[in-house]
């Protein structure tokens, strides 16, 4: 009888530390998720912020410039043009959009790249629905938009002075654009993982 009883305690004691282990892997998944979700969301508020500034400089250019704008091909190429134009207001505001893409903007990217290179939904999550795989693939999306960006930041605005933005879906079109419903499909694992 003894060993009959330390038989079902080991066997108690087993679905006790796999319930305790998938309870650990679950809340280190939502974890990570949180993390995802503050990161595009200081993303998303940079960008704003970085569009305002961006409009302010258009409409300055607009204003003081009316005669010598070119076709427009997109705010960085109308920067990049009127740049040897520019009054000391209008350089002072392009400084700071160039100083908020060089700084700010560049570390959010870092963060948001490295936490799409460690993580997987999958991997994070221990399996595969839907919701998991339309996840992964906005990830795929967001780790090709990130190379793109790397490399546009690398190839034209490091060393050029008069770039001031790295855009990939703007008129250009010249790359991948940021994925779109990435914080609709992070939701909906979040979500699931929840309702467990």
């Amino acid at each position: 009888m003894n060993l009959l009883g330390d038989g079902i305690k080991f066997v108690v004691g087993e679905i006790y530390g796999l319930f305790k282990q998938s309870r650990q892997k679950k809340a280190e998944a939502v974890h990570q998720f949180e993390k995802l979700v503050e990161l595009l969301t200081d993303s998303f508020n940079v960008f704003v912020s970085q569009n305002e500034q961006r409009g302010k400089l258009a409409d300055l250019l607009e204003q003081n410039h009316r005669d010598s704008l070119p076709a427009n091909n997109g705010y960085d190429d109308l920067f990049y043009k009127m740049y040897d134009q520019m009054n000391e207001d209008e350089k002072d505001l392009f400084k700071i959009i160039r100083g908020r893409t060089q700084v700010t903007m560049y570390g959010i990217n870092q963060k948001l790249r490295k936490w799409a290179d460690d993580y997987s939904a999958k991997t994070l999550v221990g399996q595969s629905t839907a919701a998991v795989e339309n996840l992964d693939a906005e990830l795929s999306q967001l780790r090709l938009h990130l190379g793109e960006w790397f490399a546009k930041f690398e190839s034209n605005f490091k060393n050029d002075e008069r770039r001031s933005l790295v855009y990939l879906d703007d008129e250009k079109e010249q790359g991948t654009p940021f994925p779109h419903n990435i914080n609709k499909a992070l939701k909906a694992v979040l979500a699931e993982l929840k309702a467990e």
